[in-house]
């Protein structure tokens, strides 16, 4: 891009010398919004749509960067939003803050259309281009036409990559291409394999979406393929899951998270919770209460960003998604504030019906699990992690991956909880029956099958 400038700082390392080169960007020559990523927090840095100039040339005055978690559905285009506006109105009103519309776009009115209603209502756009991500010529066209919105969050280009056997090196020369077009936004894709060419398929990409659908499959014999499911062979819809639902999702998913962290990755994970069903592999829709606990333990995971295939979906789904988009205005402070220590509780199992007869087991979430604990007893039972801030409190999600009820505690450690005192901002089957937390005991959770929990502990 022509008006950026560069500038190369050589840096020495032990074995050579390294390049590391520096961009200044000017304010956006093209529209009316620029997207900022904090790769130290894994967050997108956003300005009020509303305060975007009219006249180009990015936003005026002092308006401040604020970090957001995108919360929104894929939403089927053609046969749905194209034909109804209100659509996205009841998506603001739910509380999401973005909308991803899935082409085909068989209509450019219709999509214009939906993009300046999207805009009315300050619904951030992520614009996707799966069909044509491979053509630079349709990809220019589409980026010209598209970057001087005001509203647009984030390119998409490739859709599971990885799935298709599309070469490895076309998502980073489209990638690199976009940048040169625009520069202001960032450019995504999603991965639907379990670290295949993860490295390859992702250079030069900003954001990695991840899609793990779990919820009814069969995961060991194809029901489309009519073949046999293995580590090295076949589709079963979910790759390398064991057909254990939200649990498959949680390994999958940390799997993920740990990798990028290995290998020095400071990519954002957005998570596509499972919101879909009774087709092809999937003999079935998950249930609200398994959408939350998919949407919780991306979370968990590391995940600074929540897009759920597909819209439209159940009504038990959407108003699980409701419940959360409420939420996550509380939420998000903590995921995003720039003091905060992320830490993994430790837990501990009680292993009978009553607390005067209960055997405690400890689950220290990295794999270990001590006496009394039979070996039965699933490792992943339950994950939960927690964010301690030094003025809010701490956030604390939790959830039970497994089809029966759990009863466990939860041990809290931040020092600067001071009023002891806990607010649930999100309950899926949970009952805490210490409101008051202990210092240095915390909590003693019930929490039905699948069930999930938010609190906020000040």
């Amino acid at each position: 891009m022509d008006s950026v400038e560069s500038i190369v700082m050589d840096v020495e390392t032990p074995d050579g010398t390294a390049v590391t080169r520096l961009y200044y960007l000017p304010p956006n020559p093209y529209g009316r919004s620029t997207v900022k990523m904090d790769v130290i927090r894994s967050v997108l840095l956003v300005r009020d749509q509303s305060s975007s100039s009219s006249s180009g040339g990015g936003v005026e005055g002092t308006t401040p960067w604020k970090p957001l978690i995108p919360f929104g559905f894929y939403t089927s285009f053609d046969d749905y939003l194209a034909k109804n506006l209100s659509i996205l109105d009841d998506a603001k009103q739910r509380g999401f803050n973005f909308v991803h519309p899935v082409p085909t776009f068989g209509n450019m009115t219709a999509l214009d259309l939906v993009l300046d209603r999207m805009e009315e209502l300050g619904l951030w756009l992520v614009y996707d281009m799966r069909w044509h991500y491979k053509n630079r010529t349709a990809v220019t066209e589409q980026v010209e036409r598209i970057r001087v919105r005001k509203n647009i969050l984030v390119w998409y280009t490739a859709d599971e990559p990885d799935g298709w056997g599309d070469e490895l090196d076309t998502p980073r020369r489209t990638a690199e291409w976009i940048e040169e077009l625009d520069g202001y936004h960032p450019v995504s894709l999603v991965l639907n394999c379990n670290n295949y060419y993860l490295s390859e398929y992702t250079r030069s990409i900003d954001i990695l979406f991840t899609d793990v659908y779990p919820i009814g499959i069969n995961a060991t014999y194809s029901t489309v393929y009519h073949t046999p499911c293995t580590p090295s062979f076949g589709v079963c819809g979910c790759d390398e899951c064991k057909g254990r639902g939200v649990e498959d999702m949680s390994t999958r998913t940390k799997s993920l998270s740990d990798l990028l962290r290995w290998t020095g990755q400071r990519k954002p994970i957005w998570g596509v919770p499972q919101a879909f069903g009774e087709q092809s592999f999937w003999s079935r829709q998950p249930t609200g209460r398994e959408f939350t606990a998919m949407t919780m333990v991306y979370f968990i995971h590391g995940a600074t960003g929540i897009s759920p295939w597909i819209a439209p979906t159940t009504a038990a789904i959407m108003d699980a998604a409701t419940r959360i988009a409420k939420a996550l205005p509380n939420i998000t402070p903590f995921l995003t504030h720039g003091a905060v220590t992320k830490h993994y509780p430790k837990l501990e199992l009680v292993l009978s019906s009553t607390r005067d007869e209960s055997t405690f087991a400890t689950h220290d979430q990295t794999g270990s699990t001590f006496s009394p604990v039979s070996e039965e007893w699933p490792i992943n039972g339950i994950v939960a992690a927690q964010w301690d801030t030094p003025d809010r409190g701490s956030l604390l999600i939790l959830v039970n991956l497994l089809d029966r009820p759990l009863r466990f505690s939860v041990s809290l450690t931040n020092d600067n909880l001071k009023t002891r005192r806990t607010e649930m901002l999100l309950s899926e089957g949970v009952e805490i029956q210490r409101k008051e937390v202990e210092m240095g005991h915390g909590l003693l959770v019930d929490m039905e099958a699948v069930g999930s929990a938010v609190i906020v502990l000040t």
